[in-house]
């Protein structure tokens, strides 16, 4: 075993740490074929790349969704109204 040791200027500051440091993966993008491309492109502009194709299908996804909502409403007749309620009286106040 050792001692360790740490050298700083007076009032300095050192750190010691005791420990391991492993590296992760957070991600990854496949490579389909076996060439490799003419270009080199930046991890961060691929990624950009991927988000907005992304936001794009999501948007047209609620754009549909929203038109295939309003056909629906158009299409249902209006609700029948309730048994349950009195009829409605209007009077003039005198």
């Amino acid at each position: 075993s050792e001692t360790p040791t740490i050298v700083v200027p007076n009032g300095g500051t050192g750190t010691l740490f005791d420990g391991q440091i492993r590296p992760f993966v957070t991600g990854f993008v496949p490579v389909v074929g076996g060439g490799a491309p003419a270009t080199v492109v930046s991890p961060l502009a691929e990624r950009l790349s991927r988000l907005q194709s992304e936001q794009a299908l999501q948007a047209s996804a609620a754009e549909r969704a929203a038109a295939e909502a309003e056909a629906k409403a158009a299409a249902a007749p209006p609700p029948a109204p309730r048994k349950d309620d009195p009829p409605l009286v209007l009077g003039v106040e005198r």
